[in-house]
């Protein structure tokens, strides 16, 4: 289940790295609990991480790469990631006063589109920057 404020918070340390992008290594210390791979935070944030790559929110600073640094056998590379274009539009609607993006119109979007599988969020995002 997808967490509007744990990717609120997500983008928002990806956005205080700027031009040169947040590390990998940093966001895993801030938001994974322990090291083990079992946990619910690393499952949470693996989740996460994986839907806000595919729905286009976040990328690889260095063109060569893609995805995030994660890789199958639970190791990290150590990478810099951006915001693209649309992740830092949602991360404004995101962070609008007083209470920030209205849950219920991602919910709606996200129902709307949950038959999309792993896009579900990129066209949920979609929907609600058109409005």
């Amino acid at each position: 289940m997808l967490d509007t404020l744990y990717m609120q918070r997500i983008l928002k340390f990806i956005a205080e790295g700027s031009y040169e992008g947040a590390l990998t290594p940093d966001l895993w210390l801030t938001f994974v609990e322990s090291s083990n791979t079992e946990t619910a935070s690393f499952h949470r944030f693996v989740y996460h991480m994986n839907e806000l790559v595919n729905a286009g929110l976040i990328k690889e600073r260095d063109v060569e790469k893609s995805g995030w640094g994660f890789n199958p056998d639970a190791s990290l590379d150590e990478i810099s990631l951006v915001l693209t274009p649309i992740g830092q539009q949602f991360l404004v609607l995101l962070s609008q006063p007083p209470k920030g993006l209205p849950t219920e119109r991602l919910e709606i979007a996200l129902r709307h589109h949950g038959d999309a599988g792993k896009d579900a969020l990129r066209f949920a995002v979609g929907t609600l920057l058109k409005h």
